[in-house]
């Protein structure tokens, strides 16, 4: 269910109780955001998608999303459109990634 209000000049209000502020007052706003004109905008979606498996982390670069693992790009296979994988190896050669536990982006990346 949604309302259209069409006077917003009473603004958001969260502090009483509903019925007891004057028309043209938001009370609540789900899935939207109010922009720095005041107009009101539903929020973007979240797109789910799955990566393969033996990826961790996620990093956000300039052309997309980055992802990191310890195999071969090879091995991993096909990403989704916008991410990108980087191998990484353990000094030993033979330890396999289980994790990222933070990620930097510092220099140029696709």
């Amino acid at each position: 269910m949604y309302q259209v209000i069409t006077d917003f000049r009473g603004g958001l209000d969260a502090r009483k109780f509903k019925l007891a502020l004057p028309p043209g007052t938001l009370t609540e706003l789900v899935n939207g955001h109010i922009t720095s004109g005041g107009e009101i905008e539903k929020r973007k979606a979240f797109a789910a998608t799955t990566l393969p498996a033996g990826t961790f982390g996620a990093c956000p670069v300039p052309a997309g999303i980055m992802v990191f693992g310890s195999s071969s790009a090879a091995a991993i296979g096909a990403m989704p459109t916008g991410f990108f994988y980087t191998q990484l190896i353990h000094p030993d050669g033979a330890t396999a990634m289980s994790a990222a536990v933070s990620s930097v982006l510092n220099g140029d990346y696709p």
